[in-house]
């Protein structure tokens, strides 16, 4: 059995459906949730909506981006419709920077365990 390490929470409303499907294999956080869970390739997470666990999964991508670099389908990876849909969400937890482009991101990409 596979040693869980750490937890990726969801609460968008928008992704609920996508991650019950298990249709979303990706997710873009900061550069600080990043180092204070400590993530790292290879490890086994759970993946929580709302708190309530989803399944597991195991991380297979960690790669820094700008926000202005992401494209439409890292916004489908990480189960949004469009990737305005995605930078909305991200400009809301940015809220206090004048233009969110430039700011560093990380995208952690992820395979659902059966």
């Amino acid at each position: 059995m596979t040693q869980v390490v750490g937890e990726l929470r969801f609460t968008a409303p928008a992704l609920e459906q996508a991650l019950m499907g298990k249709r979303v294999v990706q997710t873009i956080r900061s550069k600080s949730e990043l180092f204070k869970n400590k993530w790292s390739m290879g490890q086994t997470v759970v993946i929580l909506f709302k708190g309530r666990r989803i399944g597991e999964a195991k991380i297979s991508l960690i790669e820094p981006i700008p926000i202005g670099r992401l494209t439409e389908e890292d916004a489908r990876l990480g189960g949004f419709h469009k990737l305005d849909d995605l930078k909305r969400v991200l400009a809301r937890f940015f809220r206090f920077a004048s233009d969110i482009e430039p700011i560093e991101v990380y995208k952690v990409r992820y395979i659902w365990k059966r």
